[in-house]
């Protein structure tokens, strides 16, 4: 059920982004090499709190930065345009394919077709993006 193996240990040199999400949530650590991925639950304690506070201190005094989920979504590229309307344009064919299937058959097809279409284009511009 559970994954029990043994984690290696992380210098706080090596810590290029942490992501905390309201100051609570640690979702990530991002290493040189690698991404850590924590998405941790409502804090229990105090001490949790003052961990990630002394954590967030120690990064940003090695050079590396601290940004919420936002913001890193942003950075990855999941907040740009092309993104935000091949997702409109996938959810408005799907409505539209099952309000039209009963009434129009030859158009249907093609309104089942345009979210693949779309995926495609995203992701060839983000194969392009990602190259530079």
């Amino acid at each position: 059920m559970f994954c029990a193996k043994e984690l290696d240990s992380v210098s706080i040199s090596e810590i290029k982004t942490i992501v905390i999400d309201k100051g609570l949530f640690l979702r990530r650590i991002q290493l040189n090499s690698r991404t850590i991925e924590i998405n941790n639950i409502k804090p229990v304690t105090e001490d949790f709190v003052k961990f990630i506070e002394a954590l967030s201190k120690s990064v940003i005094e090695n050079n590396g930065q601290v940004i919420d989920s936002p913001q890193y979504l942003k950075h990855k590229g999941y907040y740009d345009l092309t993104f935000q309307f091949t997702f409109v344009l996938f959810i408005f064919s799907i409505f539209l394919l099952s309000r039209l299937w009963k009434m129009v058959g030859a158009v249907s097809l093609l309104l089942l077709i345009m979210p693949l279409l779309a995926y495609i284009i995203h992701v060839r511009q983000r194969i392009k993006k990602n190259r530079r």
